[in-house]
């Protein structure tokens, strides 16, 4: 009897065990699939189309512009990524703008699962016999972890009807809206005047603090390195009639098409610098688009070291070579909505003064969207944060008008920027 009770016992607590094991929530991680790196065997767009091969004329318009033209400039085949100095998407664009200048086939060379935004209100419009939906964001998952977003493009119409009857589906283990896209199918056309965003975001990617707020530029990729070899082979073939205009110019602190997030250096004034406290009444207004949305919200301060200097090499106020005493660009953010007190700088050299990378005063001469008046002084002093982060960094600037003011202590217009996203009322 005592036999058959302790196997009671035992079979009782094997129950409970593997009953506990099986009840167990996992973790997110446990839950995840394996990561496995996806890559595009072409380009979304017909090259040809996007750099005019068959039109010699607005081709060599376009090149001509770019040589004899600026960083800000909107006259390019494909803009590289991350495009720091887009002043109107700050901390930078993180994608890359793509100018076909008319209609062509959207499509991708994998299957994918569609989701639609921005659709509501929009026209439609007839391109090649199809009715499409204008200036519209697709978003494609090609894996649990990958995505591409296609910004202003024109999605056509059946796909985005379909979009909105469709219920929840699996995509890749998650239950999502969506609608599933053949390999090659053509979603829609390139927009006839904007560019078309093409943006990849890989959820095992990180570009800001994980502690910090994140924000739909958090988990964004370089394209490039989402191409496969041949189509990256391609791309920099049909990209180098632009590279090497851009050589000519001297004008781009960015050209390469293999550049990542990398704009930060520790211990250093240098890097993306997000508003903190300061003399600025901010309140909700000052925040049309969620976080950072006002003059002065954002600075990236980009070192000489971290520009491609066979395409930056030349002063564009002398025409000579940048001189041994530029330290880099600099550039604060500008948008439509501004606050008191605060002018914008714009995109300006940074010619060395006094001090070093942690603390010093440099002159900032015009380089492009310059609005406040020069001579421009900017007093710097980096403070640093946690020893285990340069997140927790922070950075005191003030700008003055002469040198003498400059050499002087910060004044009560001194502001405060920090290295991570956080909203500070």
């Amino acid at each position: 009897m005592r036999f058959f009770k302790l196997c009671r016992l035992v079979l009782l607590g094997i129950i409970i065990v593997l009953g506990g094991l099986s009840c167990k929530p996992g973790t997110d991680e446990e839950e995840k699939p394996t990561y496995e790196m996806v890559r595009l065997s072409r380009f979304p767009i017909s090259l040809d189309y996007l750099f005019r091969t068959s039109d010699p004329t607005s081709r060599n318009q376009i090149l001509n512009g770019i040589r004899n033209g600026r960083p800000e400039a909107s006259m390019l085949f494909l803009v590289p990524y991350p495009n720091y100095h887009h002043h109107d998407h700050f901390p930078a664009t993180l994608k890359w703008y793509l100018y076909s200048g008319g209609h062509t086939a959207i499509s991708l060379p994998l299957p994918s699962f569609l989701e639609v935004r921005d659709d509501s209100g929009k026209p439609i419009e007839v391109i090649d016999g199809i009715p499409c939906y204008n200036d519209v964001t697709a978003t494609l998952h090609l894996s649990y972890y990958i995505r591409v977003m296609l910004g202003h493009c024109c999605l056509t119409q059946d796909l985005v009807n379909q979009y909105h009857m469709a219920g929840n589906i699996d995509v890749f283990g998650q239950q999502r809206q969506a609608v599933p896209i053949a390999a090659d199918a053509v979603i829609g056309f390139t927009h006839s005047s904007s560019a078309l965003d093409f943006i990849v975001k890989d959820d095992t990617n990180s570009n800001f603090d994980p502690q910090g707020e994140i924000t739909d530029k958090q988990n964004c990729v370089n394209p490039y390195f989402y191409l496969s070899d041949a189509a990256q082979s391609q791309l920099r073939s049909y990209y180098q009639a632009q590279l090497d205009a851009m050589k000519q110019s001297g004008l781009y602190p960015e050209s390469r098409l293999d550049r990542t997030y990398d704009i930060n250096e520790a211990q250093s004034f240098y890097g993306t610098w997000f508003y903190k406290q300061g003399y600025l009444s901010l309140d909700a207004d000052d925040h049309p688009y969620g976080w950072y949305s006002f003059d002065g919200c954002i600075l990236n301060i980009l070192s000489l070291n971290k520009t491609d200097r066979d395409t930056f090499w030349k002063n564009s106020n002398t025409g000579l070579a940048i001189a041994a005493d530029v330290l880099g660009v600099f550039c604060d953010a500008f948008y439509p909505g501004s606050v008191p007190d605060y002018e914008v700088i714009g995109g300006r050299y940074m010619v060395r003064c006094d001090g070093d990378s942690r603390e010093g005063i440099v002159r900032l001469d015009n380089f492009f969207a310059n609005v406040r008046a020069s001579p421009l002084y900017l007093k710097y002093q980096f403070v640093e944060g946690s020893a285990s982060t340069v997140w927790d960094d922070q950075l005191n600037v003030d700008y003055f008008s002469s040198l003498a003011a400059a050499r002087a202590s910060f004044s009560a217009k001194k502001l405060t920027y920090i290295r991570m996203y956080e909203r500070a009322d």
